[in-house]
């Protein structure tokens, strides 16, 4: 079978056909093109939408900040409440850990800074009348010394897991702050304070002697002694008003010794 020829300047239909298939394809593709545009900017703005319904919905639910106890309710369903209202919803109250504020005095300032300064330093917090006591550790020393009771304010942090303590409870707080060891301490009504500090009186011979001393740390009620006084010395305990240097005194089963 012989081959056809096509004569000289007949046109190529072929050819045609296929050019106009390829420009078609490209304006499909350029129209699929845009439509995926437009879809993709309906879709980020469906998405803004969604996400400013989000925030609308977040002002309309009131989250805690923390975990605690709620008080009593302040208001009712349907009251009208603004973001200035100082009487509030409901209080709500942390329950663990607890911060326990207390005053020591300014002459324990010096032990307090250096045993703050030193490590952690061990609370313990019993509330008034309770055998059971709460442990913790103390957290804070004010700035200043509070001028009208010559004493500085303290906190301290307690787990408070079990519930023991409450908030707005008066508790008694202890912590040790130094250790002394064979320290020579008295009755604290023992000390009495005059117009050159501190001083006991001691009975010498049966009679009444005013003694000056220097005091330390405070322990319950009893004080150390850091300075004047010895192992033994009998101090009085009462009646000290009525005394003067060189009085009579007689030793009672109330009396104390130095120990």
């Amino acid at each position: 079978m012989l081959p056809s020829r096509r004569p000289a300047g007949w046109p190529v239909v072929g050819a045609r056909v296929e050019q106009r298939r390829r420009a078609g394809s490209q304006q499909d593709a350029e129209t699929a093109t845009a439509t995926q545009k437009s879809a993709t900017a309906t879709l980020e703005a469906d998405k803004a939408q969604v996400e400013a319904d989000r925030i609308a919905l977040d002002y309309a639910t009131i989250t805690a900040p923390i975990g605690g106890r709620a008080g009593a309710v302040r208001t009712n369903v349907g009251a009208l409440v603004s973001a200035n209202d100082t009487s509030g919803l409901v209080t709500l109250t942390q329950m663990a850990p607890l911060d326990v504020t207390f005053a020591l005095p300014d002459s324990d300032i010096d032990m307090l800074r250096a045993a703050f300064a030193a490590g952690s330093v061990a609370v313990t917090v019993t509330v008034a009348g309770a055998a059971a006591s709460v442990g913790g550790h103390l957290t804070f020393i004010d700035s200043a010394v509070d001028t009208t009771t010559g004493t500085i304010e303290a906190k301290a942090e307690v787990d408070n897991g079990d519930g023991a303590l409450w908030p707005g409870q008066y508790v008694d707080v202890a912590l040790t702050l130094a250790t002394h060891p064979q320290a020579t301490t008295v009755p604290l009504v023992a000390v009495q304070q005059g117009p050159d500090g501190a001083f006991v009186w001691v009975v010498d011979g049966g009679r009444a002697k005013r003694q000056p001393v220097r005091v330390g740390i405070a322990d319950g009620d009893d004080v150390e002694v850091a300075q004047g006084l010895a192992p033994g010395d009998q101090v009085v305990v009462e009646g000290q008003l009525r005394l003067r240097d060189g009085a009579p005194v007689a030793a009672t089963a109330q009396g104390g010794a130095a120990s």
